[in-house]
């Protein structure tokens, strides 16, 4: 079977379920050339270059709603089998890999990853049970300033590790702020991810000029725990509770 990858997390499951490299023969740009070296690069999420699909002509194409446009999904349902989620939790995550279980013939490997999420999030929730949430704002870019509200897979992550998304009862699920917005939250904690956006040290100063964010954790960390999911859902699950805690060994 032919597959073809609309976002780069999916090209992650389907090698963890078991598919080989030759099955795999297209991925987004974003997806790193050492994993997939002979797989087709088709442009970013949001701006899809179809014309290698055309002549590739994928037995499947795994999309993901939010990341890729609407309009994309449109066109390319018309031409070929079209399997598209909607993430926003870790339940979605593991209903992902149910699925894609079952469309790629690798239920075994489905069960197994879907195993090592269930069992990660059980050991957090005992673990976590007694401790008082921590307050986080999490940053997605820079000028403007993004962040997210409850209705979003980083943020139910983030729960599931011990935190408290301060932007939790906004009601758009990405949205620009302002730092008095920030401040007016009181975070205990800034999570300033190093993708899509390269925040860096000098965007740590930035913010330490500001009295709040003087007194506060302000940690830089791979923004491959939020943006990518399957694997990486089991190793943010098992990285971030002691990131939080303030206890990882993660270094920018």
């Amino acid at each position: 079977m032919k597959i073809a990858c609309l976002s780069s997390s999916y090209a992650d499951i389907a090698q963890e379920l078991g598919l080989s490299l030759a099955d795999i023969v297209a991925v987004t740009n974003d997806h790193p050339e050492k994993s997939l070296p002979h797989a087709v690069r088709i442009g970013s999420p949001k701006a899809l270059d179809f014309t290698p699909l055309e002549t590739l002509k994928p037995d499947l194409i795994i999309a993901r709603e939010g990341e890729n446009r609407p309009e994309d999904l449109k066109n390319l349902k018309r031409k070929f089998k079209v399997l598209s989620f909607d993430v926003r939790s870790i339940q979605n995550v593991i209903d992902v890999i149910h699925t894609l279980g079952d469309a790629l013939g690798r239920r075994e490997g489905a069960e197994t990853l879907k195993h090592a999420i269930k069992q990660t999030l059980r050991k957090n929730q005992e673990e976590l049970r007694n401790r008082e949430p921590l307050p986080i704002l999490i940053l997605l870019w820079n000028n403007p300033f993004l962040t997210v509200n409850f209705d979003t897979y980083i943020s139910r992550l983030l729960e599931a590790c011990g935190g408290s998304n301060v932007f939790h009862s906004d009601p758009v699920p990405e949205f620009a702020i302002e730092i008095e917005d920030m401040i007016e939250r009181e975070p205990r904690l800034l999570l300033l991810p190093k993708m899509p956006y390269p925040f860096a040290r000098r965007h740590i100063e930035g913010f330490r000029k500001y009295r709040v964010f003087s007194k506060i954790r302000i940690e830089l960390i791979d923004g491959r725990y939020f943006s990518k999911f399957g694997p990486w859902t089991v190793k943010a699950l098992q990285d971030l509770p002691l990131l939080l805690a303030g206890q990882s060994d993660e270094r920018p």
